[in-house]
């Protein structure tokens, strides 16, 4: 293989790593905004809607991506009714000073779109594409950080949502008129039930976080959680890659040699003064054990995508369900009880310790197979 033919084979999975990275800036930068804008309630409340948006982009991405994925779909295509509730949602981001509510909403309609969009444009392998709205979301979320500073910070809330939603138009070829029909029920059921399973853990540990430790500590959580989804870009690659029955040993170095370089980037950069003056005093929270822990379990959890995807690509949906209810239970019982006892640091530490039972069990599942 000549040389420029090996830099194109690695240039496309780093483009859309590279991309999805960037884009990870925006909850990061809403989460700085809700907290030079609105009080320590709003801070809270916008904290709690990062994760409920998170989880509604998992659940439709469950029924609208990996669904027809594990149905054999290479190329999964999405409606374009979805910009109609992407520009609601920036029409009542851009007034998020406003209200705390009008920025609840926003980020609730916008958000999972960008999320839908972003994971549609990695199936596809469109890295041009990506690289366009990744440097788009990453212009506007610098520019509203810096607004935020000003006598006029309330304008970054208009500013961070005109970047997100010129993303979703720039991310217009994943969309069309016709979408991809919904996996067959005995292949879709199991797989948003999996994931509607396994997404609560989040949103469901911030609220707890918020009640025991207060909205501080959950804001404190929230930027922690966001800081570590730097990493997140790699992990849903390599996943998607894995599920869509293309990854090649290519794709699979890539992510996880990006993964252990952003893992070693979300350590450096919590240890910077950098954090504590974007999220103010729920930065407090943070340590630099915490960040290792946060690191470990990012890890972990891409240890345990392979058997994961081993068992959808095999069509066991109901296997993975299982597991996925049992490790669920396990993710929020360890972190609560964590967070009762050690607070914030204790809730990572239970969040590393259940992922870890996860693997365990994927290959006891794997292991199973075998034997039949």
């Amino acid at each position: 293989m000549s040389a420029t033919a090996t830099i194109t084979r690695f240039a496309r999975p780093v483009l859309l790593l590279a991309g999805s990275g960037i884009s990870a800036i925006i909850p990061i930068a809403t989460l700085s905004i809700a907290t030079q804008t609105l009080g320590t309630s709003g801070q809270g409340v916008v904290a709690l809607t990062l994760a409920v948006a998170a989880y509604a982009a998992q659940l439709t991405g469950a029924a609208l991506i990996e669904g027809p994925l594990a149905a054999g779909e290479r190329e999964p295509s999405l409606s374009w009714w979805l910009i109609l509730p992407a520009a609601v949602g920036a029409a009542l981001l851009a007034f998020g000073a406003v209200n705390m509510i009008f920025a609840a909403t926003g980020v609730l309609l916008l958000y999972p779109v960008l999320e839908l969009t972003r994971v549609s444009c990695v199936v596809r392998n469109q890295a041009r594409t990506e690289a366009r709205s990744a440097a788009t979301i990453a212009a506007a979320a610098v520019a509203a950080l810096l607004l935020s500073r000003t006598p006029v910070s309330g304008s970054a809330w208009a500013v961070l949502a005109l970047g997100g939603f010129a993303a979703v138009l720039l991310r217009r070829g994943t969309l069309s008129g016709r979408p991809t029909r919904p996996a067959p029920k005995g292949i879709g059921r199991p797989i948003i039930a999996e994931t509607a399973v396994t997404g609560s853990v989040q949103p469901l540990l911030v609220a707890v976080i918020s009640a025991v430790l207060g909205p501080l500590a959950a804001v404190g959580f929230r930027a922690l959680t966001s800081l570590g989804s730097l990493m997140s870009p790699a992990l849903g690659f390599l996943r998607l890659r894995l599920l869509s029955h293309n990854a090649g040993r290519t794709d699979r170095i890539v992510a996880l040699t990006l993964l252990v370089v952003f893992g070693v980037a979300v350590v450096v950069v919590g240890e910077t003064p950098l954090l504590p003056a974007l999220f103010g005093e729920a930065w407090e929270y943070s340590s630099y054990f915490v960040l290792i822990v946060l690191v470990a379990w990012r890890l972990v959890v891409a240890a345990a995508t392979f058997p994961f995807a081993q068992l959808r690509r095999e069509g066991r949906t109901t296997t993975v369900l299982a597991v996925r209810t049992v490790t669920s239970i396990l993710l929020l019982v360890f972190s609560v009880a964590g967070a009762h006892w050690y607070g914030v640091t204790g809730a990572f530490t239970g969040l590393l310790l259940a992922e870890a039972i996860s693997v365990l069990l994927y290959r006891w599942a794997l292991a199973r197979s075998d034997d039949r």
